[in-house]
C-alpha cells in the first residue's frame, strides 16, 4: 500500500509539472506579436474562377466588393489578399535578389511565400510599410511588376542596401520593382519563424480567391450577415467561405496547445485527488491500528504534538519519496512536450518548485 501511495504522488507530480509547461508556455505565447492588428477584423474568402470570372472581371469584383464592405456602418478599413494569416494556406516561390553575395557560392536563390494583395491590405491589417510606398489602385499593362519585400528579406538578402526601387527575379519575372518594404507577420502560428514574405499587387496579378479583410470598430462578427449580402448583392453564385475573426484564428491555432495542457492538467487532479486519499486512508489505518501503542505513549508523558509529528511524518515521508520519483520521471518525461514548449524550458525550476511544493502542502 505505501509503494501504491508513491507512485500516485509521483505520476500527480508529473502530470502537475506537465500541465504547469504548457500552461506557461500558453500565456508566453499569446504574448506573441503576429505582426498584424487582430481585434475588430473580420475575414472571408471568395471564389472569383470559371468563365464568367475573367481577370478583368475579377479585378472589378474586388474593386465593388471593397466599397460596398467600406459603406456598412462601423467598418473603418477594407483589404483583400489571396491567403489570409492563419488560414491555413501558404504559397511559395524561389526568389534571387541581384547583388546579394551568398556566402556559400550558391547563386543565392532563396524560398519566399507570396501573397497577392489590395493596396489597402496593410492598413486593414495594421501592417506597417517601413520603407517606399504601397501599390497603386491600377497599373497599365505594360508596366513592370511592383513587388512589396518584409523587413527580413530587406535584412538578410539586401544587407544595408537600400531596396526600394532595386529588381528581383520571381515568379518567371527577372525584372520585378522593390516599392517598399513592409513589416514582417506571423503565417501559421504565434511560434513559427517569420517568413521571408513578397507581395505582388492584385491589379497585376489578379487571382482567382481573394480573402477580404475588414476592420471595424466594433465586434467583427456582427459583420458576418452585412458581408454575405453584400457578396451576394453583387453576385448571388459567389460562394462566401471561410469566414472568422482574426483572433478566432489566432485563438483556433492554439486550440491543440490549450487542449493538452486542460488534459493533463484534469489528469493532474484526478491523480493528485487519488494520492491524497491515498496517505489519509494509509495514515488513518496506521492510527486505528496503533491507537493502544499511542495511549501508553501519552500516559509515560509523550505530548501530543509529539505524537501528531510521529504520525503526520510517516504521511510526509511517503509524499516525499513520491516527489523525488515524481521529479526524476518529470525530467525524463517532459522532454515529449519539447515540441510543445514556448519560451518556457522542460525543466524550469519555477515550474517544478511550484508543483513540488502545491504537492506537498
Amino acid at each position: 500500500s505505501s509503494l501504491l501511495v508513491i507512485v500516485e504522488v509521483a505520476l500527480s507530480l508529473i502530470l502537475l509539472i506537465g500541465g504547469g509547461l504548457l500552461g506557461r508556455s500558453l500565456l508566453e505565447i499569446q504574448e506573441v506579436d503576429p505582426g498584424f492588428g487582430t481585434e475588430g477584423r473580420l475575414s472571408f474568402g471568395v471564389q472569383l474562377s470559371g468563365p464568367e470570372f475573367p481577370p478583368e472581371r475579377r479585378l472589378e469584383f474586388v474593386r465593388d466588393l471593397s466599397v460596398e464592405l467600406a459603406e456598412i456602418p462601423t467598418v473603418t478599413h477594407v483589404g483583400a489578399v489571396s491567403l489570409i494569416p492563419f488560414g491555413g494556406n501558404l504559397a511559395w516561390t524561389p526568389v534571387i535578389v541581384p547583388g546579394y553575395d551568398p556566402p556559400d557560392g550558391t547563386n543565392g536563390e532563396f524560398i519566399a511565400s507570396i501573397r497577392i494583395v489590395t493596396p489597402e491590405y496593410f492598413e486593414t491589417m495594421g501592417i506597417p510599410v517601413l520603407d517606399g510606398e504601397t501599390f497603386r489602385a491600377e497599373y497599365a499593362p505594360d508596366e513592370p511588376r511592383e513587388i512589396l519585400i518584409d523587413e527580413r528579406v530587406a535584412e538578410v538578402y539586401f544587407q544595408g542596401r537600400d531596396p526600394v526601387g532595386s529588381r528581383i527575379s520571381t515568379l518567371g519575372n527577372d525584372s520585378s520593382r522593390v516599392a517598399g518594404v513592409v513589416g514582417a507577420i506571423k503565417h501559421t502560428g504565434l511560434d513559427d519563424p517569420s517568413r521571408f514574405t513578397l507581395y505582388l499587387a492584385y491589379s497585376q496579378v489578379p487571382t482567382t480567391r481573394m480573402a477580404m479583410v475588414l476592420e471595424t470598430s466594433g465586434d467583427p462578427m456582427a459583420l458576418v450577415g452585412p458581408a454575405t449580402r453584400a457578396v451576394h448583392g453583387l453576385d448571388p453564385d459567389v460562394a462566401v467561405v471561410d469566414m472568422a475573426s482574426m483572433e478566432g484564428r489566432i485563438s483556433n491555432s492554439l486550440a491543440e496547445r490549450r487542449f493538452l495542457m486542460l488534459l493533463l492538467q484534469t489528469f493532474s487532479v484526478v491523480a493528485l485527488v487519488l494520492a491524497a486519499v491515498g496517505i489519509f486512508g494509509l495514515v488513518s489505518y496506521r492510527v486505528s491500528r496503533g491507537t493502544r501503542d499511542l495511549g501508553m505513549r501519552m500516559a509515560l508523558g509523550a505530548e501530543a504534538s509529539t505524537i501528531l509529528k510521529m504520525v503526520l511524518g510517516h504521511g510526509m515521508t511517503l509524499a516525499l519519496v513520491g516527489l523525488a520519483v515524481g521529479l526524476a520521471g518529470a525530467v525524463a518525461l517532459t522532454g515529449l512536450l519539447r515540441g510543445m514548449l514556448f519560451g518556457v524550458g522542460r525543466t524550469d525550476p519555477g515550474t517544478y518548485a511550484a508543483m513540488a511544493g502545491g504537492l506537498v502542502l
